[in-house]
């Protein structure tokens, strides 16, 4: 009886890790895969300005996202980093195949990292969400409800000339949608200072 006791112990620990290492992978993966969306739209972004002071700035901000997600190899995640330990929260919690998340970062003396989740809840309801990043991970600050939001693709259409738009500082807006064999497609934009239109609604938000 021990014997038996013994061994359904380690199945289930063998069970266990085995879950564990799915789960890993699924948020390595998607990590890459957002991380990389950003990159391409920053990379972009760069090519198609007229600007070399705008061309600056997106190199300046392509090498600073680089260190902020803790990996300048874009075919590999890091799992410390900030969307790595979002990850890790969001796939344990969310069950929702189409939703946006929006990173607005507030850099100066003290940086303050924050992200709102948007996602349907019904065919009149939205649900957002507030995290802010602290010392020991991501909190939920709060929720609140809207009955619609004017996030569409493609979200580069939310992109205006700099001193146009309405943010104080960078915004990332990353759409995500998983299809029926739950294989995600994810797309992203990053907006310069002053870049982001004043019809994506965000402001109200």
């Amino acid at each position: 009886m021990k014997m038996f006791f013994i061994l359904i112990f380690f199945a289930a620990m063998h069970s266990l890790q085995a879950q564990q290492q799915v789960s890993f992978k699924k948020i390595d993966s998607l990590v890459v895969k957002w991380n990389q969306a950003t990159i391409a739209s920053l990379e972009r972004q760069k090519v198609m300005s007229k600007d070399d002071n705008v061309k600056d700035y997106y190199n300046q901000r392509l090498l600073a996202f680089k260190m902020l997600v803790g990996n300048e190899d874009t075919g590999r995640s890091n799992d410390i980093s900030l969307r790595g330990l979002f990850c890790n929260k969001l796939i344990t919690k969310n069950r929702r195949k189409d939703f946006f998340i929006i990173e607005n970062n507030i850099t100066g003396a003290k940086n303050i990292y924050r992200i709102l989740l948007i996602y349907k809840e019904n065919s009149t309801c939205y649900f957002v969400e507030l995290y802010t990043y602290l010392l020991e991970g991501w909190y939920q600050n709060k929720v609140i409800k809207i009955t619609s939001h004017r996030l569409r693709e493609p979200l580069s259409n939310l992109l205006v000339n700099l001193k146009k738009g309405f943010n104080k500082d960078d915004v990332i807006i990353s759409h995500f949608v998983y299809d029926m064999n739950d294989m995600i497609k994810i797309t992203s934009e990053y907006y310069l200072h002053t870049t982001l239109s004043w019809d994506s609604g965000i402001k109200q938000l």
